[in-house]
């Protein structure tokens, strides 16, 4: 459906008493839930926390980090998030929710703060097994709508969070320690990135790959970049190679929502919103396609957003995720027969010369560097059109396995 309201009824000044708003999340704490939640992660020898997007909307994440340093947890984070929810810089932090994640073995006590089970379209939901599930939302639809869990609890995720934190050092017991359980699931986390980056800049063959940017954005756009992620078949390297230690620094698109072009919009709200720190949008071509003509509205308002177009020719995550399911369309011929290849060639770079920003093609890592450079010199949007390296999304499971 499209709604036209004619623009003198827009501007016209009216007068507005906004009425009572029916609140399903209340300032005051459950001190039953406090006391139950306390009590469970006293006595818990290895509990892990499944973080989602409501911790970081919520402002929880530093009642988070406390309480996992008090309760020594392992942090897991959902498989495809919108927010980041827990910093992946942190020691406690040991990758994404899968069916078969190693923090999931010998778990006692699984925590889902805010989390939802259905991030990945292939996904099968992961196996808890013996472990006490709790499930912790603000949302009073999603308790219990994905999986039932032992205890739920409907809660402000910062609060709860603080006050059971509280409660733990009201009682001066010092909870169950893993015994190292944590610091060797970080570690093969570490290992499991440092050869999925290898793996990627080994299989490059001289062309970009997701290492190649991640690498970038360290040392050219600094901690304090913001990125903004919708790069279809290279969105989880994105997300794991690239080192995000404070809130509001990572945006991407929850499994939960398909909101195809969002990216290119998404990065003039946030860089307008933050004008102090400097955004990069990473975009598949295929994405970009959905919504261009954003960068038109960033170059009429002199926003410096630096857009990076991954360009691999084509929708070819469509093709990845049907094959990983199953289906005959991920089969070879299949994405021209499906027109998912765009033929002739786009030539990104051009169209964004023509809308008003400067823009450059980049078909190895010199290139790319060199125009990486150039983009964060200037004081207005640009856009780099990047010949693109981009693995299939199944090495990614395979550097974690």
């Amino acid at each position: 459906m499209h709604l036209g309201i004619p623009m003198d009824f827009l501007e016209e000044e009216i007068e507005f008493t906004p009425g009572p708003v029916t609140e399903y999340l209340h300032e005051a704490l459950d001190p039953d839930a406090v006391e139950r939640l306390a009590q469970i992660l006293r006595t818990a020898a290895s509990p892990v926390i499944v973080v989602g997007t409501e911790v970081a909307r919520y402002g929880a994440i530093a009642a988070l980090e406390r309480l996992s340093d008090l309760v020594d947890a392992s942090v897991l984070g959902e498989i495809k998030g919108a927010d980041l929810a827990f910093p992946n810089t942190n020691p406690r932090y040991v990758g994404k929710l899968t069916a078969s994640s190693p923090a999931l073995e010998g778990a006692d006590v699984v925590v889902l703060l805010g989390a939802e089970l259905t991030e990945g379209l292939a996904m099968p939901l992961p196996d808890f097994g013996d472990s006490l599930v709790v499930q912790v939302t603000v949302d009073p639809l999603a308790l219990r709508r994905q999986y039932a869990g032992q205890v739920g609890i409907l809660s402000h995720p910062g609060r709860l969070l603080d006050a059971v934190a509280d409660r733990l050092a009201e009682g001066g017991a010092v909870p169950v320690s893993s015994g190292g359980r944590v610091r060797g699931l970080r570690e093969r986390w570490e290992a499991g990135r440092e050869a999925l980056r290898s793996r990627l800049l080994g299989e490059a063959d001289g062309a970009v790959s997701a290492a190649h940017i991640a690498d970038l954005i360290h040392r050219l756009g600094g901690s304090e970049t913001i990125v903004v992620n919708q790069c279809g078949s290279a969105e989880g390297f994105i997300d794991t190679l690239v080192d995000y230690g404070a809130p509001w620094t990572y945006f991407g698109l929850s499994g939960k929502a398909s909101a195809q072009g969002w990216g290119a919009p998404a990065a003039v709200g946030i860089q307008m919103a933050r004008p102090d720190r400097r955004v990069i949008a990473v975009l598949g071509d295929g994405g970009f396609m959905f919504n261009s003509t954003a960068i038109h509205t960033a170059a009429a308002y002199d926003v410096p957003v630096v857009y990076l177009v991954l360009d691999n020719g084509g929708w070819r995550d469509v093709a990845t995720v049907t094959g990983a399911m199953g289906s005959s369309l991920g089969e070879p011929g299949a994405e021209d027969a499906m027109r998912w290849t765009f033929r002739p060639p786009i030539d990104h770079a051009s169209y964004a010369r023509s809308l008003g920003l400067k823009s450059w093609r980049a078909s190895n890592p010199e290139e790319l560097e060199s125009a990486f450079a150039a983009a964060f010199a200037e004081d207005g949007p640009t856009l780099i059109q990047v010949a693109s390296a981009m693995g299939d999304v199944r090495v990614f499971g395979q550097a974690f396995a």
